[in-house]
Formats: C-alpha cells, structure tokens, sequence
C-alpha cells in the first residue's frame, strides 16, 4: 500500500471528500472540474475518501454524467511521501 494513487476526473463536476483514518475524522472538501486529478499515496493510502452526490448539470461532451479514472498499483510499488493528496488541476484545460 506504498504505491500511489491517481484518480481523473472527467465530466460534471464534483467535490472529493478527503477524510481521515477514521471514518468520524474531520473531512476536506476539494471542488473537482473536467481533468482534474488527484495523487496520493503512503499511509495516505489507509484515509476515508469519497465523492459528494452530484448536482445535476450539463457536461458538453460527457452529457449529464462524471467518470472516474482511478489507477492503482497491485502488488509492491514505490514509497510516495504521504503528505496529503496532489491536485492535479484542469489537466486537460488546454485541449478544450
């Protein structure tokens, strides 16, 4: 549980919830936009995580839908640093 995670965004919308080794742990609330992506890793790996309903909406091309990319590593991986997630954002801003 070393290697890191990376989670892509696309379509409507979304705000992450970013909680903490118990389920009761105070939450961060990270607003998410098409392309937008989060990395995390090391003991970060083991913390509550989540995405609030949607509000509906619109998206250009995905319609009234979200997507999720998650990528995780199975078996052993490298040490991430484990200080908290990585926002990537609006990595797709310039395509569009």
């Amino acid at each position: 549980m070393t290697a890191p995670i990376v989670s892509v965004s696309i379509g409507l919308p979304a705000v992450f919830l970013w909680g903490g080794l118990k389920r009761k742990d105070p939450t961060r609330h990270i607003p998410l936009v098409h392309g937008d992506g989060l990395v995390w890793g090391g003991p970060d790996w083991l913390r509550y995580h989540g995405v609030r309903p949607l509000k509906v909406g619109h998206h250009a091309l995905l319609g009234e839908q979200r997507i999720n990319l998650t990528f995780r590593q199975a078996g052993q991986g490298t040490v991430a640093n484990g200080t908290g997630p990585l926002w990537l954002q609006n990595l797709s801003r310039s395509a569009y």
